[in-house]
């Protein structure tokens, strides 16, 4: 089982310093904490207004999916503290910031999928909810890939994520 290294010795050891010389320019392990998670979501954010825009076709969704696919998969060591409702945000000063980027990453994505609605490949629903399914599909396909040991790339998955995005599980049968 791999584990992550501690935050701080993970950062010192990537900018070839010791530990103590972090706390230099840090004031704790909390303000150490927000400052990656700000510098994280600040590349996420413009990484996301990279892609093309949303067209309302399904290879622009899978677009969308590989790429966020291919965050999870650069992240998830940095991500997995950060589950809703964990201590970590209840307990440092990221939290609040994490609350707020969140929301602010659920819009752009959402705004994304509402193009998606708009052209007919999703039906109509609340785009946040949508948004945050599709979050949901990401963090379970990271999870599976954990419990079977995979090497492969989350990117790998998009169809299968696609598929379940699009169709569920459900029958092709009416509900009842």
């Amino acid at each position: 089982s791999v584990r992550p290294p501690r935050l701080h010795q993970g950062v010192a050891r990537r900018a070839g310093s010791a530990k103590g010389t972090l706390y230099l320019y840090f004031k704790d392990k909390d303000d150490l904490l927000a400052c990656v998670f700000v510098d994280m979501m600040d590349g996420l954010e413009s990484r996301f207004e990279s892609i093309a825009p949303a067209d309302g076709t399904v290879l622009s969704l899978r677009r969308l999916l590989e790429f966020g696919l291919d965050f999870v998969d650069e992240t998830h060591f940095f991500l997995m503290p950060f589950s809703p409702g964990s201590a970590v945000l209840r307990s440092s000063k990221a939290g609040a910031s994490h609350q707020d980027r969140f929301v602010r990453h659920l819009d752009m994505l959402a705004g994304r999928l509402k193009a998606c609605m708009d052209s007919g490949l999703l039906r109509p629903h609340d785009a946040r909810d949508a948004a945050l399914f599709l979050v949901s599909l990401m963090r379970m396909f990271m999870t599976r890939k954990f419990m079977r040991g995979a090497k492969r790339p989350l990117r790998e998955e998009a169809p299968e994520v696609l598929e379940l995005f699009l169709r569920g599980l459900g029958a092709k049968r009416g509900r009842s």
